[in-house]
């Protein structure tokens, strides 16, 4: 196993995740769904800002090989989905934060292309859109496509 990193650029993404965007079907979602992260005993969930960075790796893209953690809920009537968290390391500003890759497996409410990185992870005040960064993860659990 080694340990491989991406570099990429924070980028807006719906504000769906957050509550704070314009699709009320979909708004607040982390908040909704960290009670079924938990309860599957994933690590530092309380510790989670409710909604996601969004870091873009165009033109390159994600590819999961082996999560840490497959949860499937019904966080909201009606809206069955599979999450895949990958436990990582996000460097940004000179500091780590231990954080995860939240990915919603693609469904018919999946927004972000693969070229994105969505991560959960505490609140991060000094970020802001167009700030460089990078996730740092093992291979064996993540590759990038060139």
């Amino acid at each position: 196993m080694k340990k491989i990193s991406v570099r990429g650029k924070i980028v807006r993404g719906t504000r769906g995740a957050s509550g704070l965007g314009d699709n009320k079907k979909f708004t607040g979602t982390i908040a909704k769904q960290k009670p079924y992260f938990k309860s599957a005993g994933v690590e530092r969930v309380d510790s989670w800002y409710e909604g996601t960075i969004n870091l873009s790796i165009e033109p390159k893209k994600i590819k999961i090989l082996k999560p840490d953690y497959v949860i499937t809920a019904e966080w909201k009537p009606n809206i069955i989905e599979t999450f895949w968290l990958v436990d990582v390391i996000f460097q940004y500003n000179g500091n780590r934060f231990q954080t995860y890759i939240y990915y919603p497996c693609p469904s018919s409410i999946k927004t972000h292309p693969d070229t994105t990185i969505e991560l959960l992870t505490e609140k991060i005040d000094s970020l802001k859109y167009g700030d460089a960064a990078t996730v740092e993860f093992s291979n064996d659990k993540i590759i990038i496509i060139d």
